[in-house]
């Protein structure tokens, strides 16, 4: 049960991206959504939360520049798609590293990531 818990963030993460490229209305808050349950779901079903990496720190760091970046921003219909492309990024490189279980999974997420 776990394992299939697990599985279901990539899916669920393919399914969101239409949502957060093209945003249109209420349609980001459901692709942010489909992210969390993925990513809620992955760490119910394997007990790793996030996944360390050398890279956790300055992630953080962009993520807190960016919503610290809407601040000032002069008009949010144009900053909230780069916002959303950001942190979808942000969900792709965790989903990624999250599940290589082996080298060969190393490399076919390198090339996914490339």
């Amino acid at each position: 049960m776990g394992s299939l818990l697990a599985r279901a963030e990539p899916g669920l993460l393919i399914v969101a991206v239409p949502f957060l490229l093209f945003p249109r209305g209420y349609l980001p808050w459901v692709g942010l959504g489909l992210l969390i349950i993925g990513w809620v779901l992955r760490g119910i079903g394997t007990g790793v939360w996030l996944v360390r990496t050398p890279l956790n720190r300055p992630l953080a760091v962009l993520l807190l520049m960016t919503i610290v970046s809407l601040y000032p921003s002069v008009d949010l219909g144009l900053s909230m798609p780069k916002f959303y492309g950001i942190i979808l990024g942000l969900f792709i490189f965790f989903a990624t590293v999250g599940n290589i279980n082996s080298e060969r999974h190393f490399w076919l997420g390198t090339w996914l990531l490339v």
